[in-house]
């Protein structure tokens, strides 16, 4: 599971840093980001605790975003068009 979750954490993660610095990045990837939209919000409900862990392990450089804002920023990103 902690593998997982990192593995996880980190496609998310990532997401919310695109949209972050180039939202226009995500427009190649939004047909993936409205099939996998149900599994991603489920994920980040279920497994909240283990995804805060690795998110506080996490080093990030010059993105420090809390993890509440990164997963608003990727629910946001989630929105459907």
């Amino acid at each position: 599971m902690a593998e997982d979750s990192l593995r996880s954490w980190e496609v998310l993660f990532g997401r919310a840093l695109a949209a972050l610095k180039e939202p226009d990045a995500l427009t190649g990837i939004r047909r993936i980001l409205d099939d996998k939209r149900g599994a991603i919000l489920s994920r980040l409900q279920t497994h909240d605790a283990p995804l805060r862990k690795t998110f506080a392990a996490l080093e990030t450089a010059d993105f420090q975003p809390s993890y509440d804002e990164c997963v608003a920023i990727v629910k946001r990103v989630l929105m459907p068009r």
